[in-house]
């Protein structure tokens, strides 16, 4: 067990303990960026396009005019550390998810609010977002 010391925005600080092995995978996945020079603006798809490229994103669908998958991991410690890691991948693309979190569930919605749709950057997005949850 590890002891973790946690900063609160109010100033206080906390203590967590956790096992070494849930801190090692929490911080030390590999995770892929983009560097910005390579980046391109976004790309809003066609229904047509959408519907192509859906099977390549595992489980995800298109609900109310995003992306939309749903993930529900082992534990509370699981599925903040895979929304982490996503945060990490989405700084780097500059392109941010729409989620929310329960204990061990994780609901993310894609959505390029500069195309006001569905972009490109949603569906890489989308396959980074599945290799770090495993799915």
């Amino acid at each position: 067990m590890t002891a973790v010391k946690l900063a609160c925005t109010d100033g206080h600080a906390m203590q967590e303990t956790l096992p070494g092995a849930v801190l090692r995978r929490i911080m030390t996945r590999k995770i892929e960026t983009v560097q910005e020079e390579t980046v391109m603006p976004a790309k809003k798809l066609s229904d047509p396009e959408i519907a192509a490229l859906l099977p390549k994103v595992k489980g995800w669908s298109v609900v109310n005019s995003k992306l939309h998958r749903e993930f529900t991991c082992k534990d509370f410690v699981t599925a903040f550390g895979n929304m982490t890691r996503v945060a990490l991948v989405a700084e780097s693309l500059n392109h941010h998810p729409e989620w929310f979190n329960v204990w061990n569930k994780v609901v993310i919605d894609l959505t390029t609010h500069s195309v006001k749709g569905i972009s490109d950057y949603d569906f890489v997005l989308a396959e980074n977002i599945n290799e770090i949850f495993g799915a």
